[in-house]
């Protein structure tokens, strides 16, 4: 994992890390390539939370609950099925890749109000979420 992104999650308390089997099941399970900034750090830590930056908290779910929330999510019918969700600000605000997109860019939603006006863009790929992240600008 590059230096300027380790510098950045250095407040993510992390967790144990995946093995490479264990990340091939979820992106089977889920039809997905995980990008690499993002697979290299799920080797390092299967999920973790902190503060990216100074105010922005980020909670990177583990496999488990990666392949336990998109499976919940996809049976209500309100659901967005291009979106992959892996992470949440601890509150109502999910994170997820969308699929439409090869480069997989990362979108921001609120289970309250989904519907596909309210996903927004929040950067062109994981490393770019966690740059805009940390500068909160978004």
């Amino acid at each position: 994992m590059k230096t300027d992104l380790l510098t950045l999650m250095e407040n993510i308390k992390r967790k144990n890390p995946a093995n490479v089997d264990e990340i091939k099941y979820v992106e089977k399970a889920l039809s997905i390539n995980f990008p690499e900034d993002y697979f290299d750090w799920l080797l390092l830590s299967d999920g973790g939370s902190g503060f990216v930056g100074e105010d922005s908290y980020l909670l990177l779910w583990s496999l488990e609950q990666i392949l336990s929330f998109n499976a919940s999510f996809r049976k209500l019918e309100i659901h967005i099925p291009t979106l992959v969700m892996f992470g949440s600000d601890g509150g109502e605000s999910r994170y997820a890749y969308d699929t439409q997109l090869a480069s997989l860019p990362v979108v921001e939603f609120y289970l309250e109000s989904l519907d596909t006006k309210s996903v927004k863009l929040v950067g062109e790929n994981f490393s770019d979420f966690l740059r805009n992240l940390s500068q909160r600008k978004f």
